[in-house]
């Protein structure tokens, strides 16, 4: 009643509504459909419902008073689909229910639904809206605006800017769960500066989109300003432009180490979330392993995709780090002439160099024949491939192999490169041809497949199967 007798406006009313309901310690409506909304949420929809609705039980009153059994449908830009081939039309009181869906949830004066209408005489009131007028309206919205790559209808457009918004309400009570956990300052400023990022992001879209920023759908929580003042923001910019603070610190709490261990100086967006993914993959499943790796390198100089010193807990990123579109390419391409192993993404590239990490570690701790010498080194990888290819066959193969190419007439060099020629394609059939090189890049390409292929191959499910059993009592 506030806001029908004009006393309050209506973002007044809702705040205050929002404000009741969460000091009395509700967070999220739950209906009986199992469909749970955020306070707010639900608080908006129900005052805008139950506003329109009363708005159009007023209507029918006046209508009856003058006579009529005729309403004009309000109109409003970026209408739902279903309701923009009734809005703004004159439509007579039964085909409010049966045309315009009214009484219905999905319907006019439903969940949500911004429409009302009024009156309308017929020989005496005067359209709002032509149908000429309609039909041209509707066929400007129906005009995709593209934005970062996506096209978006006028609809589609403001669907867009409510998601963005309930994004941005998670991210302030995330910001706020942070304060009030007494969490790390440094992570608390990053959640803030989120939120910044995605207010900006927000006003860039709605600008583009050419519409109104809705703020106070995100303000609705009442929990005061959370974005970072703007030398604190100077700051995190600076630091995220140059340091990649995000994802360094998500990844130093990882590893286990500092944030001054990882350089992301030049590694993309795409590669350095596939980086802290694929380690955080590794470190959940074995997290012995934390602290070993001691740093991330970036090398604009180095030859190869990345690299692993794995005895030294180092791992070092190429330039194609710089460009995950270009890495992506390169490495589908290796998949695809049986380089690296099938089932494996991109994202399998930094999991590989954590296979050299875990070989490291295990030989460093005298693992399943690992070993350091005073003049050599023995890495656990050795004793790992021979188990792998001893239970897949490969010794009889190579014996049988043998056998055959003798038979045919080989001898000397000519059989020794022949026999290398069937075990290379015999690793490279069950593994990668980059698993052929070395006992190393045999431990590290079926690590890869083990950890991120959705369904391993026979060597992969061999080698989990001894690597959980080495695992096991560590």
């Amino acid at each position: 009643m506030d806001i029908v007798t004009g006393a309050f406006d209506y973002n007044t009313v809702l705040r205050r509504v929002v404000t009741q309901l969460t000091n009395s310690g509700l967070r999220q409506i739950e209906y009986s459909s199992g469909y749970a909304n955020r306070i707010e949420v639900a608080a908006r929809r129900a005052v805008m419902t139950g506003l329109t609705q009363l708005s159009g039980k007023i209507a029918e009153y006046n209508a009856e008073k003058l006579g009529t059994e005729y309403f004009e449908v309000e109109w409003h830009a970026g209408a739902r689909p279903t309701h923009t081939i009734w809005q703004g039309r004159v439509w007579s009181q039964q085909q409010l229910y049966d045309v315009c869906g009214l009484g219905t949830v999905t319907g006019l004066c439903g969940a949500n639904c911004y429409h009302t209408y009024f009156p309308f005489v017929p020989g005496v009131s005067v359209r709002t809206y032509t149908d000429d007028w309609l039909d041209e309206q509707n066929r400007k919205e129906s005009e995709p605006t593209e934005f970062r790559g996506k096209e978006y209808t006028l609809y589609e457009a403001k669907q867009r800017q409510r998601q963005m918004e309930t994004a941005m309400r998670a991210q302030r009570e995330k910001v706020q769960l942070l304060q009030k956990g007494g969490a790390d300052p440094d992570d608390v400023m990053l959640a803030r500066c989120k939120y910044q990022g995605q207010l900006d992001e927000y006003a860039r879209f709605s600008k583009k989109m050419g519409l109104k920023q809705e703020r106070e759908r995100i303000y609705l929580d009442m929990k005061g300003r959370v974005a970072p003042g703007k030398i604190s923001r100077k700051m995190v910019i600076k630091a995220s432009s140059t340091d990649n603070l995000f994802e360094k610190s998500k990844l130093s709490k990882v590893m286990g180490i500092g944030k001054d261990k990882i350089d992301f100086s030049k590694v993309d967006e795409k590669s350095r979330k596939s980086v802290y993914n694929g380690i955080k993959k590794v470190f959940d499943k074995f997290p012995q392993l934390k602290g070993y790796t001691n740093k991330i390198i970036y090398d604009s100089d180095l030859k190869s995709i990345a690299s692993s010193s794995s005895m030294h807990g180092v791992i070092k990123l190429s330039s194609y780090f710089s460009d995950y579109e270009k890495l992506k390419k390169k490495y589908e391409h290796y998949i695809k002439i049986g380089f690296s192993p099938l089932g494996t993404t991109a994202d399998s590239i930094i999991v590989h160099e954590m296979g050299h990490q875990l070989d490291g570690y295990l030989t460093w701790k005298g693992i399943y024949g690992g070993k350091i010498e005073k003049y050599g080194v023995t890495r656990t990888s050795v004793a790992v491939r021979r188990e792998v290819l001893q239970r897949l066959g490969y010794f009889d193969y190579t014996r049988a192999e043998r056998a055959d190419w003798t038979r045919m007439g080989y001898k000397g060099r000519e059989l020794n490169d022949a026999l290398d020629f069937s075990k290379k394609e015999f690793i490279t059939k069950h593994i990668s041809e980059y698993a052929y090189k070395n006992e190393r890049e045999f431990f590290a390409e079926c690590f890869s497949e083990y950890m991120t292929s959705k369904k391993p191959r026979e060597a992969a499910r061999i080698f989990g199967e001894i690597l959980e059993e080495i695992m096991e009592g560590l």
